[in-house]
Protein backbone atom coordinates (compact mmCIF):
# COMPACT_ATOMS: atom_id res chain seq x y z
CA UNK A 1 0.00 0.00 0.00
CA UNK A 2 0.86 3.58 -0.15
CA UNK A 3 1.81 6.34 1.63
CA UNK A 4 -1.45 8.03 2.64
CA UNK A 5 -1.21 11.54 1.55
CA UNK A 6 -4.91 11.96 1.47
CA UNK A 7 -5.01 14.33 4.37
CA UNK A 8 -2.23 16.12 2.38
CA UNK A 9 -4.41 16.33 -0.56
CA UNK A 10 -7.95 17.67 1.26
CA UNK A 11 -5.37 20.31 2.81
CA UNK A 12 -3.80 21.66 -0.66
CA UNK A 13 -7.25 21.73 -1.96
CA UNK A 14 -8.41 24.15 0.71
CA UNK A 15 -5.35 26.01 0.07
CA UNK A 16 -6.16 26.63 -4.11
CA UNK A 17 -9.72 26.83 -4.07
CA UNK A 18 -10.94 30.17 -4.88
CA UNK A 19 -11.16 32.39 -1.47
CA UNK A 20 -14.57 34.18 -0.22
CA UNK A 21 -12.89 37.14 -1.07
CA UNK A 22 -12.27 36.88 -4.81
CA UNK A 23 -15.50 34.85 -5.29
CA UNK A 24 -17.19 38.21 -3.90
CA UNK A 25 -15.11 39.91 -6.43
CA UNK A 26 -16.16 38.37 -8.95
CA UNK A 27 -20.33 38.33 -8.30
CA UNK A 28 -19.78 42.27 -7.79
CA UNK A 29 -17.75 42.29 -10.87
CA UNK A 30 -20.23 40.35 -12.82
CA UNK A 31 -23.63 42.11 -11.73
CA UNK A 32 -21.65 45.64 -11.83
CA UNK A 33 -21.19 44.30 -16.01
CA UNK A 34 -24.93 43.23 -16.08
CA UNK A 35 -26.20 46.41 -15.22
CA UNK A 36 -23.77 47.59 -18.12
CA UNK A 37 -25.27 45.52 -20.36
CA UNK A 38 -28.48 46.41 -19.43
CA UNK A 39 -28.47 50.27 -19.63
CA UNK A 40 -26.49 50.04 -23.10
CA UNK A 41 -29.76 48.10 -24.43
CA UNK A 42 -31.97 50.23 -22.66
CA UNK A 43 -30.46 53.52 -24.68
CA UNK A 44 -30.54 51.74 -27.48
CA UNK A 45 -34.05 51.02 -27.22
CA UNK A 46 -33.77 47.39 -27.55
CA UNK A 47 -35.01 44.52 -25.69
CA UNK A 48 -33.06 43.49 -22.22
CA UNK A 49 -30.94 40.05 -22.27
CA UNK A 50 -31.15 37.68 -19.68
CA UNK A 51 -27.91 36.60 -18.10
CA UNK A 52 -26.99 32.90 -16.54
CA UNK A 53 -23.67 31.92 -15.30
CA UNK A 54 -22.09 29.53 -16.01
CA UNK A 55 -18.53 27.50 -16.34
CA UNK A 56 -15.76 26.58 -13.75
CA UNK A 57 -17.47 29.00 -11.71
CA UNK A 58 -20.98 27.77 -11.41
CA UNK A 59 -19.58 24.61 -11.38
CA UNK A 60 -17.55 25.27 -8.58
CA UNK A 61 -13.88 23.84 -9.87
CA UNK A 62 -12.26 27.75 -9.94
CA UNK A 63 -8.99 27.64 -8.39
CA UNK A 64 -7.01 30.57 -6.82
CA UNK A 65 -3.83 31.01 -9.63
CA UNK A 66 -0.36 31.47 -8.18
CA UNK A 67 -0.29 34.10 -9.94
CA UNK A 68 -3.55 35.67 -9.01
CA UNK A 69 -5.78 35.35 -12.12
CA UNK A 70 -9.16 33.51 -12.60
CA UNK A 71 -12.26 34.48 -13.85
CA UNK A 72 -15.97 34.04 -14.27
CA UNK A 73 -18.00 32.83 -17.68
CA UNK A 74 -20.87 34.68 -17.63
CA UNK A 75 -24.21 33.84 -20.73
CA UNK A 76 -25.81 36.79 -21.95
CA UNK A 77 -28.84 35.59 -23.90
CA UNK A 78 -30.13 37.85 -26.49
CA UNK A 79 -34.11 38.90 -26.53
CA UNK A 80 -33.93 41.49 -29.24
CA UNK A 81 -33.24 39.23 -32.66
CA UNK A 82 -35.99 38.11 -34.67
CA UNK A 83 -37.67 34.63 -33.97
CA UNK A 84 -36.27 32.80 -36.99
CA UNK A 85 -32.46 31.73 -37.04
CA UNK A 86 -31.90 33.25 -40.50
CA UNK A 87 -32.79 37.30 -39.98
CA UNK A 88 -30.45 37.44 -36.97
CA UNK A 89 -28.05 40.01 -36.91
CA UNK A 90 -24.37 38.55 -38.06
CA UNK A 91 -22.01 37.25 -35.06
CA UNK A 92 -19.58 40.35 -35.13
CA UNK A 93 -22.33 42.58 -35.07
CA UNK A 94 -23.91 41.51 -31.65
CA UNK A 95 -20.31 40.62 -30.32
CA UNK A 96 -19.91 44.61 -31.48
CA UNK A 97 -22.75 45.59 -29.10
CA UNK A 98 -21.40 43.87 -25.87
CA UNK A 99 -18.38 44.90 -26.35
CA UNK A 100 -19.59 48.56 -26.34
CA UNK A 101 -21.37 48.40 -23.40
CA UNK A 102 -18.72 47.40 -21.45
CA UNK A 103 -15.96 49.30 -23.29
CA UNK A 104 -14.97 51.65 -20.61
CA UNK A 105 -16.13 49.63 -17.68
CA UNK A 106 -12.23 49.23 -16.93
CA UNK A 107 -9.37 50.62 -17.24
CA UNK A 108 -8.10 47.66 -19.87
CA UNK A 109 -10.23 47.82 -23.02
CA UNK A 110 -12.28 44.59 -23.51
CA UNK A 111 -11.21 41.73 -25.88
CA UNK A 112 -13.68 40.37 -28.36
CA UNK A 113 -12.51 37.27 -28.87
CA UNK A 114 -14.16 34.22 -31.06
CA UNK A 115 -16.75 32.90 -28.50
CA UNK A 116 -16.94 35.72 -26.54
CA UNK A 117 -16.15 39.49 -25.14
CA UNK A 118 -13.87 39.34 -22.03
CA UNK A 119 -13.82 42.15 -19.55
CA UNK A 120 -10.16 41.96 -17.87
CA UNK A 121 -9.56 43.65 -14.33
CA UNK A 122 -6.23 44.39 -12.56
CA UNK A 123 -6.46 46.03 -9.26
CA UNK A 124 -3.97 48.91 -8.89
CA UNK A 125 -1.65 47.81 -6.39
CA UNK A 126 -2.00 44.55 -6.27
CA UNK A 127 -0.96 41.54 -8.27
CA UNK A 128 -4.77 40.04 -7.83
CA UNK A 129 -6.09 40.10 -11.76
CA UNK A 130 -9.19 38.47 -12.82
CA UNK A 131 -11.13 38.46 -15.94
CA UNK A 132 -15.24 38.18 -16.70
CA UNK A 133 -16.33 36.43 -19.95
CA UNK A 134 -19.34 37.09 -21.95
CA UNK A 135 -20.41 34.41 -24.47
CA UNK A 136 -23.71 35.79 -26.27
CA UNK A 137 -26.55 33.66 -26.96
CA UNK A 138 -30.14 33.41 -28.74
CA UNK A 139 -32.91 31.09 -29.16
CA UNK A 140 -34.56 30.74 -32.20
CA UNK A 141 -38.17 29.62 -32.73
CA UNK A 142 -38.53 26.20 -31.89
CA UNK A 143 -36.48 27.02 -28.46
CA UNK A 144 -33.18 26.25 -29.98
CA UNK A 145 -30.34 27.89 -28.43
CA UNK A 146 -27.18 29.12 -30.27
CA UNK A 147 -23.57 30.34 -29.45
CA UNK A 148 -22.62 33.55 -31.41
CA UNK A 149 -18.91 31.95 -32.68
CA UNK A 150 -17.44 35.04 -34.86
CA UNK A 151 -15.61 34.07 -38.31
CA UNK A 152 -16.63 31.26 -40.16
CA UNK A 153 -18.94 29.05 -37.77
CA UNK A 154 -21.08 32.06 -36.57
CA UNK A 155 -24.53 31.28 -34.99
CA UNK A 156 -23.53 27.71 -33.65
CA UNK A 157 -25.77 25.35 -31.74
CA UNK A 158 -25.21 25.45 -28.02
CA UNK A 159 -26.42 25.79 -24.53
CA UNK A 160 -24.61 26.17 -21.60
CA UNK A 161 -27.57 25.13 -19.37
CA UNK A 162 -27.08 21.99 -20.72
CA UNK A 163 -23.57 21.41 -19.63
CA UNK A 164 -23.97 22.63 -15.87
CA UNK A 165 -26.88 20.27 -16.02
CA UNK A 166 -24.64 17.40 -17.24
CA UNK A 167 -22.09 18.13 -14.85
CA UNK A 168 -24.27 18.30 -12.24
CA UNK A 169 -25.69 14.92 -13.08
CA UNK A 170 -22.01 13.47 -12.96
CA UNK A 171 -21.19 14.88 -9.31
CA UNK A 172 -24.65 13.35 -8.03
CA UNK A 173 -23.47 9.70 -10.03
CA UNK A 174 -19.79 10.04 -8.90
CA UNK A 175 -19.79 11.97 -5.67
CA UNK A 176 -18.14 14.98 -4.58
CA UNK A 177 -14.78 13.68 -5.16
CA UNK A 178 -15.33 13.89 -9.38
CA UNK A 179 -15.25 17.72 -8.73
CA UNK A 180 -11.60 17.30 -6.46
CA UNK A 181 -10.19 15.77 -9.00
CA UNK A 182 -10.74 18.28 -11.48
CA UNK A 183 -9.50 21.48 -9.00
CA UNK A 184 -6.42 19.31 -8.18
CA UNK A 185 -5.70 18.67 -12.03
CA UNK A 186 -6.43 22.47 -12.12
CA UNK A 187 -3.74 22.70 -9.65
CA UNK A 188 -1.07 20.69 -11.03
CA UNK A 189 -1.63 22.30 -14.23
CA UNK A 190 -0.74 26.22 -12.79
CA UNK A 191 2.42 25.47 -10.95
CA UNK A 192 3.31 23.60 -14.54
CA UNK A 193 1.93 26.76 -16.26
CA UNK A 194 0.71 24.17 -18.72
CA UNK A 195 -2.08 26.12 -21.37
CA UNK A 196 -4.65 23.53 -21.17
CA UNK A 197 -8.59 24.56 -20.79
CA UNK A 198 -10.52 23.73 -18.18
CA UNK A 199 -12.90 21.92 -20.19
CA UNK A 200 -10.21 19.35 -21.48
CA UNK A 201 -9.51 18.62 -17.37
CA UNK A 202 -13.50 18.08 -16.82
CA UNK A 203 -13.91 15.56 -20.08
CA UNK A 204 -11.37 13.69 -19.27
CA UNK A 205 -12.03 12.93 -15.80
CA UNK A 206 -15.65 12.45 -16.91
CA UNK A 207 -14.43 9.68 -19.13
CA UNK A 208 -11.77 8.37 -16.71
CA UNK A 209 -12.72 9.11 -12.96
CA UNK A 210 -12.24 6.10 -10.77
CA UNK A 211 -13.21 6.76 -7.58
CA UNK A 212 -11.28 5.79 -4.29
CA UNK A 213 -11.89 6.14 -0.47
CA UNK A 214 -8.40 8.55 -0.53
CA UNK A 215 -8.17 11.56 -3.07
CA UNK A 216 -4.24 10.75 -3.27
CA UNK A 217 -5.08 7.54 -4.73
CA UNK A 218 -7.98 8.53 -6.91
CA UNK A 219 -6.05 11.15 -8.77
CA UNK A 220 -3.57 8.37 -9.35
CA UNK A 221 -5.52 5.98 -10.57
CA UNK A 222 -7.67 8.36 -12.65
CA UNK A 223 -4.54 9.87 -14.24
CA UNK A 224 -3.35 6.49 -15.38
CA UNK A 225 -6.56 6.17 -16.76
CA UNK A 226 -6.48 9.22 -18.36
CA UNK A 227 -3.09 8.41 -20.07
CA UNK A 228 -4.52 5.43 -21.73
CA UNK A 229 -7.34 7.12 -22.91
CA UNK A 230 -5.20 9.59 -24.91
CA UNK A 231 -2.98 6.92 -26.03
CA UNK A 232 -6.19 5.50 -27.43
CA UNK A 233 -8.63 8.07 -28.80
CA UNK A 234 -7.36 11.63 -30.47
CA UNK A 235 -11.39 13.04 -29.94
CA UNK A 236 -12.62 14.49 -26.98
CA UNK A 237 -16.32 15.21 -27.65
CA UNK A 238 -18.46 17.32 -25.36
CA UNK A 239 -20.88 15.05 -23.74
CA UNK A 240 -24.07 17.70 -25.02
CA UNK A 241 -25.16 19.78 -28.00
CA UNK A 242 -23.20 20.86 -29.78
CA UNK A 243 -21.12 17.71 -29.33
CA UNK A 244 -18.43 18.61 -31.28
CA UNK A 245 -14.51 17.26 -30.81
CA UNK A 246 -12.71 20.06 -28.51
CA UNK A 247 -9.89 18.94 -30.03
CA UNK A 248 -10.63 19.32 -33.55
CA UNK A 249 -8.06 22.24 -34.65
CA UNK A 250 -5.60 21.18 -32.37
CA UNK A 251 -2.21 20.08 -34.01
CA UNK A 252 -0.64 16.68 -33.66
CA UNK A 253 2.14 18.45 -31.66
CA UNK A 254 -0.19 20.10 -29.11
CA UNK A 255 -2.02 17.03 -28.41
CA UNK A 256 0.99 14.92 -28.55
CA UNK A 257 1.93 17.81 -25.47
CA UNK A 258 -1.23 16.83 -23.85
CA UNK A 259 -0.44 13.19 -23.82
CA UNK A 260 3.68 13.97 -22.81
CA UNK A 261 2.16 16.12 -19.74
CA UNK A 262 -0.24 13.21 -18.69
CA UNK A 263 2.62 10.57 -18.83
CA UNK A 264 4.99 12.70 -17.22
CA UNK A 265 2.30 13.62 -14.20
CA UNK A 266 1.63 9.57 -14.13
CA UNK A 267 5.43 8.93 -14.04
CA UNK A 268 6.06 11.18 -11.09
CA UNK A 269 3.02 9.71 -8.93
CA UNK A 270 3.98 6.06 -10.06
CA UNK A 271 7.58 7.27 -8.03
CA UNK A 272 6.03 8.81 -5.28
CA UNK A 273 3.44 5.74 -4.83
CA UNK A 274 6.89 3.46 -4.57
CA UNK A 275 7.99 5.48 -1.56
CA UNK A 276 8.13 4.73 1.70
CA UNK A 277 8.66 7.81 3.46
CA UNK A 278 6.14 10.19 4.18
CA UNK A 279 8.38 13.05 4.32
CA UNK A 280 9.76 12.60 0.59
CA UNK A 281 6.09 11.56 -0.79
CA UNK A 282 5.33 15.02 0.17
CA UNK A 283 8.40 16.90 -1.29
CA UNK A 284 8.13 15.05 -4.51
CA UNK A 285 4.10 16.24 -4.65
CA UNK A 286 5.56 19.96 -3.77
CA UNK A 287 8.76 19.78 -6.31
CA UNK A 288 7.18 17.94 -9.02
CA UNK A 289 3.75 18.36 -9.18
CA UNK A 290 1.84 20.91 -6.92
CA UNK A 291 4.32 23.55 -5.82
CA UNK A 292 4.40 24.75 -2.93
CA UNK A 293 1.56 25.08 -2.00
CA UNK A 294 1.14 21.58 -0.94
CA UNK A 295 1.72 20.82 2.44
CA UNK A 296 4.35 20.03 4.22
CA UNK A 297 4.92 16.69 6.51
CA UNK A 298 6.86 14.54 8.17
CA UNK A 299 8.23 11.30 7.89
CA UNK A 300 5.53 8.76 9.78
CA UNK A 301 6.72 5.57 8.70
CA UNK A 302 4.74 3.43 5.99
CA UNK A 303 1.61 4.83 5.18
CA UNK A 304 0.98 7.05 8.59
CA UNK A 305 -0.51 4.32 9.89
CA UNK A 306 -0.37 2.39 13.30
CA UNK A 307 -1.74 -0.35 14.57
CA UNK A 308 -4.68 -0.72 16.08
CA UNK A 309 -3.61 -3.37 18.73
CA UNK A 310 -0.38 -4.37 20.02
CA UNK A 311 0.86 -8.01 20.25
CA UNK A 312 1.30 -8.80 23.74
CA UNK A 313 4.42 -11.26 24.61
CA UNK A 314 3.89 -11.62 28.06
CA UNK A 315 -0.03 -11.48 28.19
CA UNK A 316 -1.95 -11.13 31.92
CA UNK A 317 -3.37 -14.19 33.36
CA UNK A 318 -7.24 -14.29 33.20
CA UNK A 319 -7.78 -15.48 36.99
CA UNK A 320 -5.83 -13.90 40.28
CA UNK A 321 -4.06 -16.14 42.68
CA UNK A 322 -4.73 -15.81 46.28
Amino acid sequence: MSINCDKEFKKYLDEIKITKTREENLKKSRDAIRNKIIDYFEEKEKKKPLFMSQGSFLMKTVINQSEGDYDLDDGIYLQNLEDKKEDWEKTETVHQWIKDAVDGHTNIPPEDKKNCVRVIYKRQNEEDSYHVDLPIYAEDENGNYYLARKYEDQWVESNSKDFSDWFKDKVKEEGEQFRKIIIYLKGWKDFKKYDISGIVFTLLVAKNFSSDERDDNCFFKTVKKICKYLEDNKTLNRPVSPKEDILDGWSDTKKDKLKEYFNSLKNNLQKIHDLKNKKEACEKYRDKIFGKRFPECEDCGNNETTSSYRTITNPTKPWIKF
